[in-house]
This record gives C-alpha cells, structure tokens and sequence, in this order.
C-alpha cells in the first residue's frame, strides 16, 4: 500500500506511531493509515446509525460549524484576542477600568459591538463612566442604578449562550468577576466561566476584570482571589503591576 505513496513529499506529513499486536510497532505514514489497515469508511459510517450515540452525535462539528469559526485576530492592540476569554487582574485602583474603559472605546471605533457591565462603580463613577461611553460609542450596562441584578445580568449571558445568534463582533466587559460569580466557591466559578466558554464559542469576546490577593506569593508574584482557577478556565490571565511615581501618577505593567 505504501508503494502508491512514495511520490508524495514526505517532509510535510506527520508520522504516526501505532502499536499492532504486543510486540510489533510499525511506523505508518498518517495520511494512509487508514488505507494500511484496510478501514472499510462504509463499516464505519454505519455505526453512527447506533441510536444510542444520537445525543453525543447532535453535537458533531459539521462543515458548517468550521466554516463560522473566525480566523485569531486581535481585538484590541495585541492584547485582547477575538473570541477569547481574557482575565486581568490586578489590586484595587491599579488601573484595571481605566485600561478596559479606553479598550472599550477603541474597539467601538473599530466597528465592535461593546458592552461594558460595571457593577462596581459608585453613582459618580457611573455618571463619568456614562459620559465617556456615549461619547466612545460604547454601551454602559449598570444592574444597580437601573433596578436590575447581577443575577439579571447573569441569566441574560446564559440566554445568549443558548441562543444560536452569532456574535463574532460583541465584546463583553465584566467589572468585577466577584459581582457575578462566587470566587470563594470552586463549583459556582467553573459553572459561571462555563457560560462565559459558550459565549466565546459563538465568537464573542470576553473580558472579566478581577481583584488580586493582598499578598503576593513566596516569589512575590500576585495571586488572583478566590479559588477558582482563572488560569486553567481562561485563555489569558493578565496581571496589572502598578507602581506610583514621584508626581503621584501611576504606571503600569
């Protein structure tokens, strides 16, 4: 079978290493596997008419699903990823808001669909932070001042997740995590975050701001609240590190 393939540039193909019986390993090339062990495709196919994989097979990527699937590209400079989940932590008035208001802002301007959701602004920070949406194109989304709730809010992610709209073009502010999710409770993260990976599969870009720990860890590096695993559920975790200067201004990294 491998003769018909040896004109075949084999630089660009993988190999494959596959263990027949308990003491022979053959090296088969990839794209003849198949062939070599003589895998009839009709026996194969017929097996998905097994009614009991229906449930797992309504699930099946099709053409169509990979053909949704917008090329990576950045969303903001080279920091925010489209269609990622992106986590930036960081201690009190280090300059998380700040950086996602002018993230905002921008991402407006290049034709993004922006909703920021601050939940953790006083009613001045709010009436500042309406003036620079309007004035950025942006939409500010406020529970409190509005008579709704986080867990309004909440309900609302998990209807888009489960609704079949395509949003390649929204981004999603969350300040702070903490307002929508119980950080202390492992099981209350991980079920929230798994509403936020639904979102993103349909192409939105998520972006949750979170406190850091008061204490850094024994190697002085900052550790983000809660116990649930931001780095393990997010596609980047971004630590802000500010330090004061001298006129008092703040610069971070």
């Amino acid at each position: 079978h491998c003769s018909r393939n040896r004109n075949i540039n084999l630089a660009r193909k993988e190999k494959a290493q596959l263990a027949l019986g308990s003491y022979h390993t053959y090296i088969l090339d990839f794209f003849t596997m198949t062939e070599i062990l003589a895998v009839s495709t009709e026996k194969v196919n017929a097996g998905f008419d097994n009614p009991h994989l229906a449930g797992l097979l309504k699930m099946a990527v099709t053409a169509d699903h990979v053909r949704s699937i917008t090329e990576a590209k950045f969303a903001w400079r080279r920091l925010f990823v489209e269609g990622h989940m992106i986590a930036i932590a960081a201690k009190s008035n280090a300059g998380k808001t700040a950086i996602a208001m002018k993230a905002a802002a921008e991402m407006s301007r290049s034709g993004y669909t922006v909703l920021y959701v601050n939940a953790d602004a006083s009613a001045s920070g709010i009436r500042e932070h309406h003036s620079h949406a309007q004035d950025s194109g942006y939409k500010l989304v406020n529970p409190d001042i509005t008579k709704g709730s986080a867990q309004g809010i909440t309900n609302e992610l998990r209807r888009l997740a489960r609704s079949g709209e395509a949003l390649s073009q929204t981004v999603v502010i969350l300040d702070t995590l903490k307002k929508f999710a119980d950080l202390m409770s492992k099981s209350d993260a991980k079920d929230f975050n798994m509403v936020l990976r639904s979102l993103t599969a349909k192409g939105m870009t998520v972006i949750v701001l979170s406190h850091t720990n008061k204490y850094e860890d024994h190697d002085g590096n900052p550790v983000h609240e809660g116990v649930g695993d931001l780095r393990n559920d997010f596609d980047e975790l971004i630590y802000l590190i500010p330090v004061t200067n001298e006129d008092q201004t703040i610069m971070v990294s």
